[in-house]
């Protein structure tokens, strides 16, 4: 891909980290998420903080859960760097396990 199509996305994909480096060059319009110029403005403002954090973060977007992750969560996929679909449906299930977990307790369910 040329940098003239990477340039176009520098100011959603921010910094030079590899995240940032490979979310501009990744073709878009091939996912499920389409082309950037085309997502909302809600969209675009969580990846610019995603990918400008020290923190561990990630971020799943739209029917298919696009998994977009910064350059500080790449650890915690170990191996299977970019290799996420699998990560998104764990990922998931244990957020919601653990929120459900705290609700029970905090209610005295648990």
């Amino acid at each position: 891909m040329t940098s003239h199509v990477s340039d176009r996305y520098n100011d959603i994909f921010v910094g030079d980290g590899e995240m940032a480096q490979m979310m501009r060059l990744h073709n878009w319009a091939e996912s499920s998420v389409g082309p950037p110029e085309t997502w909302p403005e809600a969209l675009k403002v969580a990846i610019r903080l995603l990918l400008t954090s020290k923190f561990e973060m990630w971020l799943g977007w739209g029917p298919d859960i696009a998994f977009f992750y910064n350059d500080a969560y790449r650890p915690t996929l170990g191996g299977k760097h970019a290799e996420y679909g699998y990560y998104v449906v764990l990922v998931v299930i244990l957020s919601l396990c653990a929120i459900l977990y705290f609700r029970f307790k905090r209610t005295g369910w648990l």
